[in-house]
């Protein structure tokens, strides 16, 4: 094998001749081949970090090596420069994150046989969406008595996605009057949460 890489094989590296030359009488001995490692930074190894809103699906790094045949990448949470870190950490499987998370680091190593180990690290971003909750109109026919919120479509919510939920209440403005005859009173239904 000329290509990959191996330590020292012996008699890979072979002289051969005429034994009788003239004047001599010529011995002739092989030698070794060793093909060593080539520098990690010829992995081409890159790490491109995520940075996005919430949208209800998983999210990771992109990590690519411009070297992939025999190439293998392997991620972890955790530094492998820390104190304690186990080779048990990596794995073959991106880490992902769905919800809201300030930067999560991914460490990426990539190993191939005929390479020293290249790593690489990027993060994990993904901030809240927006949504907005706005108080639905109280309606009511004088009857002497006070006007109440509904405890239904108290308001509409704009924003979520698929089942997810946001909490909030709805109240009367302090000091509105809820009892006597009156025009729509702005900001009188309040919508208040966290």
């Amino acid at each position: 094998d000329l290509i990959n890489v191996q330590n020292a094989t012996a008699n890979a590296v072979v002289a051969s001749g005429e034994a009788t030359q003239g004047n001599y009488s010529v011995t002739y001995k092989n030698n070794t081949l060793t093909i060593t490692k080539a520098d990690a930074t010829a992995l081409g190894l890159s790490a491109t970090a995520y940075s996005g809103v919430y949208d209800a699906n998983p999210h990771s790094i992109s990590a690519s090596a411009t070297v992939t045949e025999g190439t293998t990448l392997y991620y972890s949470t955790v530094d492998p420069e820390s104190e304690g870190f186990e080779e048990s950490s990596w794995s073959t499987t991106a880490p992902t994150w769905t919800n809201v998370t300030t930067a999560q680091t991914v460490y990426v190593k990539a190993e191939n046989s005929n390479y020293n180990t290249a790593y690489a690290s990027a993060t994990v971003t993904i901030t809240p969406k927006a949504v907005t909750v706005t108080a639905n109109s109280v309606t009511k026919v004088y009857d002497g008595t006070a006007a109440t919120i509904p405890t239904e479509n108290a308001a509409t919510v704009e924003g979520t996605l698929g089942s997810d939920t946001v909490e909030y209440t709805v109240t009367f403005a302090e000091g509105t009057d809820l009892i006597n005859v009156q025009n729509a009173t702005a900001n009188a239904v309040v919508a208040s949460g966290e």
